[in-house]
């Protein structure tokens, strides 16, 4: 299968065409091998969940760690969701 550009989602090597997306995040590596806490703050589109899966592969593949991805984007839609359904039914789910 041939490489394409991707414009929705996370980009996935040897699938889509990509800038390394470590090198966008180098001060990412040091923090989390030190065990500190970092925000990753950008743009919609710009690579954010791509870079983190790719640290957390990166880390994992160190094997001083095991890293793990979550996103609750999900659980926060179904609150945002929720919240939008009381206010305008005035009961609760």
């Amino acid at each position: 299968m041939s490489r394409s550009f991707n414009t929705t989602g996370p980009c996935i090597p040897g699938l889509h065409y990509m800038l390394p997306p470590l090198e966008r995040i180098p001060a990412a590596l040091p923090l989390a091998e030190g065990g500190k806490y970092f925000v990753l703050h950008a743009p919609r589109q710009s690579g954010k969940t791509t870079s983190l899966r790719a640290l957390r592969d990166e880390l994992n593949q160190r094997g001083n760690c095991h890293a793990v991805y979550s996103s609750l984007l999900h659980e926060q839609m179904l609150c945002y969701a929720n919240r939008c359904f009381v206010a305008t039914t005035g009961s609760k789910v």
